[in-house]
């Protein structure tokens, strides 16, 4: 998407878009009791515009993901603030949630 030029860019938000809006429609009749409220998008490395053109072609909530949210960033500073470096890590990171352990 880096590479992409503007309309290129445009049609690819637009796919992900429609794929986003299948799998919603999916999830509904398929699962009545379990509504989809909002799209949490994760960081990238650099910004592409994406959360933006789906918060206008969405009705529902689009929101960022918060790392800090799920994990305690506060000994590691410079990942709690480089959304970047988040998006970089952030396959080790969900990695790293497969393994742990969940309190009863």
């Amino acid at each position: 998407m880096r590479a992409a030029d503007a309309e290129t860019r445009v049609r690819l938000h637009e796919r992900i878009a429609l794929q986003l809006l299948r799998s919603i429609d999916v999830i509904g009749r398929n699962y009545p009791f379990m509504p989809v409220a909002r799209i949490v998008v994760a960081p990238a490395p650099e910004a592409l515009g994406l959360m933006e053109f789906l918060s206008a072609q969405l009705p529902l909530t689009v929101e960022p993901l918060d790392l800090n949210q799920v994990f305690d960033l506060t000994k590691v500073p410079t990942l709690a603030k480089s959304p970047a470096l988040q998006a970089r890590c952030l396959v080790p990171l969900g990695a790293a949630l497969r393994s742990a352990k969940v309190a009863p």
